[in-house]
């Protein structure tokens, strides 16, 4: 297993470089974004480079588990997370750099996300995780979309309640308690960088703060705790 991390994560410092090229030519920007100040795409690499083998670990580990798992669903679903991940570090160097997340990839991103679960539950022959998947991306979307309706949280706008079904449909296949984690940690995260930047004086009250980048990194983090403990029973069980 430490070998095929090792390559998934090879392979996501390539994809990675490659997309840095793609996001470095700024070809996602409006008429009226390219005066903007532009951020660095440096981080983008190297988030591919962890990203990759954290989402292969974890699909590996839910898709090929003993009780409705296969070998094959192992694969369909990591390729399916390490797919949807990249996408996500996509959209989070997007709205870090233009504070918008493109419907070009937010619409497109969840039917996309939705088949690639379908088709792993054939594999496994067993859908309750998929019902529940569904039932998720359509609370997370509702609630996410009635913030923005409602003015509210600072700082989300549209394009965060087009990200949440795709969200929904990852973390709750996995079950609600990663659904909910992943929405506190998102949330605090933010609430704390605001905090930092207010105490430092680089931001004041009316400063607006990308959300996107802190629900991909939270959805990242909770996605990966399945193949984080995993590893780590394996190490133990070899120490």
């Amino acid at each position: 297993m430490t070998g095929a991390l090792t390559l998934a994560a090879g392979c996501g410092l390539g994809a990675g470089l490659a997309v840095r090229r793609r996001l470095d030519g700024r070809g996602y920007r409006y008429d009226d974004e390219r005066d903007l100040r532009t951020t660095s795409h440096a981080w983008v690499p190297w988030a591919c480079a962890v990203v990759t083998p954290l989402m292969v670990a974890t699909g590996w580990t839910v898709g090929s588990a003993e009780r409705d798992g296969s070998a094959s669903a192992g694969v369909a679903l990591a390729l399916l997370l390490v797919l949807v991940g990249l996408v996500l570090v996509v959209l989070a160097a997007v709205d870090l750099d233009v504070q918008r997340l493109p419907d070009a990839i937010t619409l497109r991103v969840a039917p996309g996300t939705l088949l690639g679960l379908l088709a792993v539950s054939a594999l496994r022959g067993e859908h309750t995780d998929l019902v529940r998947s569904v039932l998720a991306a359509v609370v997370l979307g509702a609630v996410y979309l009635g913030l923005v309706l409602l003015g509210g949280a600072s700082g989300m706008g549209l394009g965060d309640a087009k990200l949440a079904p795709t969200l929904g449909l990852l973390l709750g296949y996995l079950g609600w308690s990663h659904v909910v984690l992943a929405t506190v940690l998102a949330f605090v995260s933010v609430a704390l960088l605001g905090a930092v930047l207010l105490a430092l004086r680089r931001a004041d009250r009316r400063t607006s703060l990308p959300l996107g980048p802190h629900l991909v990194g939270a959805a990242v983090l909770v996605l990966a705790l399945p193949g984080l403990g995993a590893l780590l029973a394996g190490l133990s069980r070899s120490g």
